[in-house]
């Protein structure tokens, strides 16, 4: 097959806009895999992974059904409240390292599950299909670092604590190296 010109012209088009999907997936923000919850009807929620258990903490704590990745039962140096350091140690449900199951999932009877982490078509492609197959809400936060304001003004926003969420985005301190 010879090169044409029109062949030519579609090869470079396609690398050109290839060069730009990288910066294009890492774009979203979050992302909702159905019509979540009115807020005030979001009282039990799950979480995906260690970076959503963090994010839930300070936003939420009273709406978490447990920890996804920590055990903090045994943990007396760090100042939690008991009734939170009693919350079990659910599994993670997000990659490859999954702990939790779908029927686990289900009989815990989440009104929502948060993940935080990459929001790219195969992390957003999972949480499809397993809020598709338990008819639970998901809702998917891009966990870039830089993104730590934005991530817990959308979760605040999600769950009705826009306050608290404010207040913790706000008082988050530059790393000094």
């Amino acid at each position: 097959m010879s090169l044409t010109r029109r062949r030519f012209t579609q090869i470079l088009a396609s690398t050109l806009f290839l060069h730009h999907l990288p910066s294009f997936a890492q774009s979203v923000k979050f992302w909702a895999s159905r019509t979540l919850p009115e807020a005030q009807n979001i009282t039990r929620i799950v979480s995906a992974g260690a970076p959503a258990d963090l994010l839930l903490l300070a936003v939420a704590p009273e709406k978490m059904v447990g920890f996804s990745s920590f055990d903090f039962a045994r943990q007396a140096l760090i100042p939690l409240p008991e009734h939170i350091r009693q919350f079990p140690r659910l599994g993670r449900l997000a990659g490859r390292a999954s702990t939790l199951s779908l029927e686990g999932l289900m009989a815990l009877h989440p009104d929502l599950v948060v993940d935080c982490g990459n929001t790219d078509e195969t992390w957003i492609s999972q949480a499809r299909q397993v809020s598709e197959q338990t008819q639970i809400p998901w809702l998917l936060l891009n966990g870039k670092l830089e993104q730590s304001a934005e991530q817990l003004t959308t979760l605040g926003k999600t769950l009705g604590e826009e306050h608290r969420a404010a207040e913790t985005s706000q008082s988050r301190q530059p790393l000094r190296w």
